[in-house]
């Protein structure tokens, strides 16, 4: 079993699937049914947050994002985040 993060399905491709990292070529989902095809570099993610619907949780106001950089940037206009600005 693959733990739902980025690190983990790197991990998981590289030693099952042979693949991972930056790669820049184009490459289609493995996943059963999906369509989508995206740089090698970017299928974990995509995993990750599509298939494994991954969330990351807000600190200041508990809102569920899907990624840490999504997170990042909604920290910066969080209603809760006043306190802190």
């Amino acid at each position: 079993m693959v733990q739902a993060t980025r690190p983990h399905m790197n991990r998981h491709l590289h030693a099952h699937h042979g693949f991972g990292g930056p790669d820049t070529r184009q490459t289609r989902c493995y996943w059963a049914g999906c369509e989508a095809t995206m740089q090698q570099g970017s299928i974990a993610r995509h995993m990750v947050t599509c298939h494994l619907q991954a969330k990351v949780t807000c600190p200041l106001c508990s809102k569920k994002l899907s990624r840490q950089d999504v997170i990042s940037k909604h920290q910066r206009v969080c209603p809760a985040a006043g306190s802190w600005r």
